[in-house]
C-alpha cells in the first residue's frame, strides 16, 4: 500500500508550522506566523512550574562540560535515557481578536540538558521532534527538531518559565547570588 505523496507533503508542512508556533520561530525570537492568525508566544510562565519533558526519564549523565555564558562559567550536563518519551507539546498564540489559542502536537523527546551554577540547576533544555504514531505503535519523525527551555526563575526548584529558543537566554539572578537552593544536586 503506497502513501499518497501529496498528503505526506501537506502533513509535513503542517507539522513544520506547528514547530514554529511552539518555539517562536527558528531564531528563537517572537515571530508573527500569520497576522490573520495571531502572534506566537515565545515565553510562557506557569506559576506552579512546568513539568520538564524527559526530566524523569533522562537521568544518566552522559557528559558534563563547563561552558562560558556571558562571562560566567556554568556546567552543562548531557543527560541520557534508555527510551525517548512522547509528549503532547503545547503551543500558544494570541489571535488577532486577542484570544489565547492553545495547540498541541505530538513530540518525541530527543535530548535533555541541565544547566547548573554553583551546583544548582537553573535551566533545562529539551530537544523535541514532531512524530506520528501508527496503529502498531511505530513512530515516524514528521518534522524538524526544535528546543524548549525551562527556567527556575525564583530558585525554588520549580521551572516557571518555558521559552522557545535555540540557545541559553539567561542565568537567573538567584543562581548567581546563592549557593544553597532546593534544586541543588549533590
Amino acid at each position: 500500500m503506497r502513501k499518497n505523496p501529496i498528503k505526506r507533503i501537506e502533513f509535513c508542512v503542517l507539522t513544520m508550522i506547528a514547530a514554529l508556533l511552539l518555539c517562536g520561530g527558528a531564531s528563537g525570537q517572537s515571530s508573527v506566523v500569520d497576522s490573520s492568525k495571531g502572534q506566537s508566544l515565545r515565553r510562557v510562565i506557569r506559576k506552579n512550574g512546568w513539568r520538564v519533558p524527559g526530566r524523569d526519564e533522562f537521568k544518566t549523565v552522559l557528559k558534563s562540560e563547563v561552558i562560558n555564558f556571558a562571562g560566567t562559567e556554568i556546567v552543562r550536563k548531557t543527560l541520557q535515557a534508555t527510551d525517548k518519551p512522547l509528549i503532547d507539546a503545547e503551543g500558544y498564540t494570541i489571535a488577532s481578536d486577542g484570544q489565547l489559542v492553545i495547540s498541541q502536537v505530538l513530540c518525541e523527546v530527543q535530548d535533555v540538558f541541565s544547566y547548573e551554577l554553583n551546583g544548582s540547576v537553573f535551566a533545562y533544555e529539551t530537544r523535541l521532534v514532531l512524530v506520528s504514531v501508527d496503529m502498531h505503535g511505530n513512530r515516524e519523525r514528521t518534522g524538524a527538531m526544535f528546543n524548549l527551555w525551562y527556567y527556575d526563575d525564583e530558585g525554588n526548584g520549580r521551572f516557571e518559565s518555558r521559552v522557545g529558543a535555540t540557545e541559553l537566554q539567561k542565568i537567573p539572578g538567584w543562581a548567581k547570588l546563592k549557593n544553597n537552593h532546593p534544586n541543588k544536586r549533590n
